[in-house]
């Protein structure tokens, strides 16, 4: 116990000392590259500090983000400073503020161009587009890793035609595919916590206002514990399905922040949900 107060004060003296050199009497950072250089101790401190509302710390990343924020979009051209960003953009939430800012994210399409979705910069998320074959749906999958390599969340993204009929449920029936899956979800885990009773209907993203939606929580042999979603998103041309699985065993190498981000909604991976839309139909069809 001494020994975290001991270095929970010399964070809170980190984060002091670098307030006052940098920003002192009210100035402001004149660059996007002084913002970043002011904004860096107080990001490392609130890397290594547990979460708590009222600390220096989290005052300290508010202020880390106040500073970068009126430079994002000419900052962000730089992968570097984008990296940095979205890094004090995860930390501020979890200190518990509430920024109004967004993660820089890196567009990518997915289904040949009719799936687009953005990854957050810098952050170790990836991915890895698939082409199907004619009895397979799946289009790739959106992963995040670890520093060390472990998988926290993937995306599979997965296209049901509607000339086609799936284990006796056509394409086209975005609810009949839902329930379907509610029926197998739980095969996916040894012990489940909680599941879905019924399909409901959830927004998917900002745009995709609409999907059937089921989802189950509980233990896994291979990935411990686990939470799993599963949108079914109905467009003019198909049915997309979105299977979201986070991994949420944490390890002892973990920051407090990266423990966080498996035991809550990961703002980072809800980004990327949220960011999720159809490309335009003109744009797909060249």
């Amino acid at each position: 116990m001494e020994t975290s107060r001991r270095v929970w004060s010399c964070l809170a003296a980190t984060v002091l000392a670098a307030s006052a050199a940098f920003g002192g009497d009210g100035q402001l950072p004149s660059s996007a590259i002084e913002a970043r250089s002011w904004a860096t101790p107080l990001i490392e401190a609130a890397r290594k500090a547990p979460s708590t509302e009222s600390s220096e710390v989290a005052k300290g990343i508010r202020r880390a983000v106040d500073w970068m924020q009126p430079f994002v979009k000419s900052g962000s051209a730089d992968a570097e400073w984008a990296a940095v960003w979205n890094e004090a953009l995860t930390l501020t939430k979890f200190h518990r503020n509430k920024p109004t800012g967004d993660y820089v994210l890196d567009r990518q399409t997915a289904v040949a161009g009719y799936i687009e979705f953005g990854l957050p910069k810098g952050r170790n998320w990836s991915f890895a587009p698939l082409t199907p074959g004619a009895n397979d749906q799946w289009w790739g999958t959106i992963t995040r890793a670890m520093p060390d390599g472990r998988i926290a969340a993937t995306v599979a993204i997965a296209e049901y035609r509607f000339n086609v009929v799936y284990s006796g449920i056509g394409g086209e029936n975005a609810t009949g595919l839902a329930k379907r899956q509610l029926e197998h979800l739980k095969d996916d885990f040894v012990k489940v916590d909680s599941a879905s009773k019924q399909v409901v209907a959830k927004p998917l993203s900002k745009s995709i206002s609409r999907s059937q939606y089921v989802e189950a929580e509980g233990s896994t042999e291979k990935f411990g514990r686990m939470r799993s979603r599963t949108y079914f998103a109905k467009s003019a041309y198909c049915t997309y399905a979105f299977l979201v699985r986070q991994y949420l065993d944490p390890a002892d190498t973990d920051t407090p922040c990266e423990a966080w981000q498996k035991s809550v909604e990961d703002p980072e991976l809800a980004a990327v949900l949220a960011s999720i839309a159809e490309g335009e139909p003109d744009k797909r069809k060249k």
